[in-house]
């Protein structure tokens, strides 16, 4: 059997479930907000990390612009 509730009864229910609401969903932003902020750290952290190490080609080619790509007896083995 339905129970009915006379006006204020039900404001004072609509508040509640109103304030519940409002309480999640700052909760929900706040930890959104936080996994957002882990992830643009993390992924700075992934390009600084590695930057440049993973192409032979690159550092063969500053070894030659350095001078310490050089072969037996000194000569050097870049290519010209």
């Amino acid at each position: 059997m339905k129970k009915f509730l006379s006006a204020a009864e039900q404001a004072a229910e609509s508040e509640d479930l109103m304030e519940f609401f409002n309480s999640a969903v700052d909760t929900l932003q706040t930890i959104v907000v936080g996994l957002g902020g882990a992830l643009c750290v993390w992924g700075g952290i992934n390009l600084l990390e590695g930057y440049g190490q993973d192409n032979p080609g690159s550092k063969s080619q500053a070894n030659a612009a350095t001078g310490k790509d050089k072969g037996i007896g000194g000569i050097s083995r870049a290519k010209i």
